[in-house]
C-alpha cells in the first residue's frame, strides 16, 4: 500500500502516522510538507527571496525530522514532497499526480471561524479521491467501530477494510443506528400501534444488515466483540458510543465531493470527523 503522509511538523501529525501503523502493516509512505502561506499578508509574500528562503528552511527541517521519525518507527519512505502554498490545494494536487490508497494526516481541532470554514483535514477528506485517515491524538488501544447507518458502509467497503486493516489484538464493534422518519411524530399521527410497527420493521431491517456485515467478518475469522442495534439520530448515537466504549478508530464511508461541500453539508461522516476524539478512517465510495 502506498500512502501520502501529510505533516506540518506538529505532534498531532506524527501521532497520525504512528496510529495508522498500528492498523496497517504493509505500506510505504511518501512524505508531504507544505508551508501554508494562505493567511500571510501580501507585504510578506512580496518580500522576495528572504521569505522564500525561510519557507524552504522550515520545510526542510520538517522533512528531515519526518525522515528520522518514520525510520525510527520502521516505516518505509518511498518519496518526499516539499511545497509552499495553500495546504489543501497542495495536498490535492499531489494526490492527482499518483495513486495513493490512503492520505494520512492529523487534525488540530480548529475552533471558531476556521472550524466553520472547515479545517484542512475536513476539506481534504471531502475532496480527495483517496481514502483518508485522520487522527487527533495518540492512540494505544485497538478498539474499532464500524457504524452502519442510513448511508451504510457498502459490502465493497467492508471487504476493503477487512483486506487492508490488521485486526490482530483488536476489539471490533458493529453499530447500526436506525432513524425513525420525522413525519411519524407530527401532530395527528395518533395510531401508536402503527408507529410501533414501523419501528419494529426499522429495527428488523437494521439487524439484518448488521448480521450481513458480521458474516463477512466471520468468513475471514475476525471476531466481533460487540454488535448493537439502536434507534435515534445516527451521528449523536455514534458519538455517544465512541465515548462509552473507548473507541480509538471509527470507519465511515463518504461519497466524493468538492473541497468546500463540507461547509454546506452536515452528513453523518462530517459530524463524526468534526466531533469524535478517536481516529477516523474515511473510505471513499467508488
Amino acid at each position: 500500500m502506498r500512502i501520502l503522509f501529510c505533516t506540518d511538523g506538529s505532534k498531532t501529525s506524527y501521532n497520525s502516522i504512528s496510529n495508522f501503523s498500528m492498523w496497517v502493516k504493509d505500506f510505504s509512505a511518501e512524505i508531504l510538507s507544505v508551508s501554508d502561506v494562505t493567511y500571510l499578508p501580501d507585504s510578506v509574500l512580496f518580500d522576495g527571496n528572504k521569505y522564500l528562503t525561510e519557507c524552504k528552511n522550515s520545510t526542510n527541517s520538517i522533512i528531515e525530522y519526518s525522515q528520522e521519525y518514520l525510520t525510527k518507527e520502521n516505516i518505509k519512505i518511498s518519496g518526499i514532497h516539499k511545497l509552499c502554498g495553500n495546504a489543501v490545494d497542495s495536498i490535492l494536487e499531489t494526490e492527482q499526480k499518483k495513486y495513493y490508497e490512503c492520505i494520512v494526516m492529523g487534525s488540530n481541532g480548529k475552533k471558531g471561524l476556521q472550524k466553520w470554514l472547515g479545517s484542512v483535514s475536513q476539506q481534504v477528506a471531502s475532496a480527495s479521491k483517496s481514502n483518508v485517515y485522520i487522527s487527533k491524538s495518540k492512540q494505544t488501544a485497538k478498539n474499532i467501530l464500524l457504524p452502519i447507518t442510513q448511508t451504510p458502509l457498502s459490502e465493497d467497503v467492508i471487504v476493503n477494510v477487512i483486506k487492508n486493516i490488521d485486526f490482530s489484538n483488536a476489539n471490533v464493534h458493529l453499530l447500526n443506528v436506525y432513524e425513525m422518519p420525522e413525519f411519524l411524530f407530527l401532530e395527528g399521527n395518533i395510531d401508536s400501534n402503527w408507529i410501533n410497527d414501523v419501528e419494529r420493521q426499522q429495527q428488523k431491517y437494521a439487524l439484518t444488515n448488521l448480521l450481513k456485515v458480521e458474516k463477512l467478518f466471520m468468513a475471514n475469522n475476525i471476531k466481533i466483540e460487540n454488535k448493537t442495534v439502536i434507534g435515534g439520530n445516527p451521528a449523536e448515537k455514534i458519538l455517544e458510543y465512541i465515548i462509552l466504549n473507548g473507541i480509538t478508530l471509527t470507519v465511515t464511508g463518504m461519497r466524493n465531493r468538492n473541497a468546500f461541500s463540507g461547509i454546506l453539508m452536515s452528513s453523518v461522516s462530517r459530524r463524526i470527523l468534526e466531533y469524535a476524539q478517536c481516529d477516523v478512517l474515511i473510505i471513499k465510495e467508488k
